[in-house]
């Protein structure tokens, strides 16, 4: 106990010594307090870059309260739960791509900035570069398409390596056991992941503003006529099963299902998400017909404009569980728009010489092969296997192996590797006569367990209105 004399003569050097421990205590309390959302979360109003500010607003019974962001600028990799509050449920660190801003093109190593959702998912024993799982997003969603944006094979997967920031390819990259975690709450087509180059929140008024005019947007949802015209369907699985052709080649017709008046359609919940001048609306439904089984049906409608009362509707989709469901949607729509609708996508045929169309290559044979490059490799990349082959002339030759060695040697590929990227450079064209060409270009190759750099020769013969690989060389750089 210090003595009197001393509380006497040394008053103020107590009080400065008490003010500056309240002072700390006050500092320590405050980080003791301060939530970790704080950091997690800037709202509009401290918004002072030109990062997209994030909308939401719910409304009944939604399929998932859950979003997903991803902060580029802070490389996190959160999950946030609205139940009445919203609630910052994990954040783990991730890697995104190398290089800064949106992406623009494959191979430019960015990660692309957008609301995006699962489609499926790979899983794999074997822990490899890519971990033991991948988890694929919808790039390009309608509004990268309608500004140019190209590419594919974006992918939410772990790593066996250590983290580094900025380090991808363009994929989110996380921690092996971090997407242990957070990988079962992601729902495919449901669950939506926000990426951007920084978190901010909507204030509290643009928040209210959105959930009143959701309300309004209920009944323009249940008007089918109203839905934009060419939806596509897609199903509600992660193992990803392909759409059969021909629910795919019908999937546009559905934009007519309105005009069956027996049909009943309720609405269970509604969702509201919004970057800025792109507006998501995710409606769960109910259809049913008659007495026909009921039909659970997810629709997507994306939005353009600085706020949703005023904006135009770009695309619709539908999404349902199953095969069994999206058959029996299908069903529903009118037969006699299947016929109008096929006609309506057909291309312009040249009035001139239509038969010349059919028989001969067009005279820029070159941008025909470009664009059969392309694709060639879009369903290589994607691992369709007979989309793939279609591309090979019946005779082709690679070495000693035939066509159906080759499908074989494809096959095996794609079962050892979970993804599998090609890139063309410095591609040169050489159109011969009207039926053969050549082609050469570098080939960067890249897949979990292998990469590689060679000079790739392709010999082209044309049949049948297309042109088709003959003959496959490459040599390794």
């Amino acid at each position: 106990m210090l003595p009197i004399c001393f509380l006497a003569d040394n008053r103020g050097l107590l009080i400065r010594a008490i003010t500056l421990s309240f002072l700390g205590f006050c500092l320590l309390f405050y980080l003791l307090i301060t939530p970790r959302m704080a950091h997690a979360v800037q709202e509009d109003s401290e918004h002072k870059n030109k990062s997209p500010i994030f909308t939401f607003c719910y409304q009944g019974k939604v399929s998932d309260s859950r979003f997903v962001v991803v902060d580029k600028s802070r490389q996190s990799f959160m999950v946030f739960r609205y139940l009445g509050d919203l609630e910052l449920e994990y954040e783990y660190p991730c890697s995104t791509g190398s290089r800064p801003g949106d992406k623009q093109k494959e191979g430019d190593e960015r990660t692309p900035e957008g609301i995006y959702f699962t489609t499926h998912r790979y899983k794999d024993n074997k822990v490899t570069i890519f971990g033991d799982q991948a988890i694929h997003l919808n790039f390009p969603n309608p509004f990268d398409r309608e500004q140019g944006h190209s590419g594919n094979g974006i992918y939410i997967h772990g790593t066996n390596q250590k983290l580094k920031p900025r380090a991808s390819n363009g994929c989110i990259v996380m921690r092996n056991q971090d997407l242990d975690v957070v990988a079962p709450l992601i729902k495919e087509q449901l669950t939506p992941v926000v990426v951007v180059k920084s978190f901010h929140l909507a204030d509290l008024k643009k928040r209210v503003r959105s959930c009143n005019y959701l309300l309004d947007l209920e009944k323009w949802v249940k008007n089918f006529n109203l839905a934009p015209k060419g939806p596509s369907l897609a199903l509600r699985s992660s193992k990803g099963p392909k759409l059969p052709a021909k629910l795919a080649s019908l999937a546009p017709n559905l934009a007519h299902l309105g005009k069956n008046s027996k049909i009943e359609l309720s609405n269970r919940g509604m969702m509201l998400l919004g970057l800025d001048s792109h507006w998501i609306l995710v409606a769960d439904q109910v259809i049913k017909k008659s007495r026909r089984k009921e039909i659970l049906v997810t629709r997507r409608f994306f939005l353009n404009g600085n706020d949703p009362s005023s904006a135009s509707a770009l695309k619709g989709d539908w999404v349902v569980s199953d095969l069994t469901q999206a058959k029996r949607l299908i069903a529903l729509a009118p037969k006699e728009i299947v016929l109008a609708t096929a006609k309506s996508h057909e291309p312009a045929q040249t009035p001139k010489k239509p038969a010349a169309i059919k028989t001969e290559p067009k005279v820029n044979a070159k941008k025909q092969i470009e664009r059969m490059l392309k694709s060639w490799m879009h369903v290589w990349q994607a691992k369709k296997l007979n989309l793939y082959m279609g591309y090979y002339a019946r005779d082709f030759k690679s070495g000693n192996i035939n066509k159906t060695q080759w499908k074989k040697r494809k096959r095996y590929l794609n079962k050892v590797y979970k993804v599998i990227r090609v890139r063309a450079k410095d591609l040169k064209i050489t159109v011969l006569n009207r039926n053969q060409a050549r082609v050469e270009f570098i080939q960067l190759y890249s897949s979990d367990w292998h990469k590689d750099r060679g000079l790739k020769k392709l010999e082209l013969v044309y049949r049948k209105g297309k042109w088709l690989i003959k003959n496959e060389t490459w040599t390794k750089l």
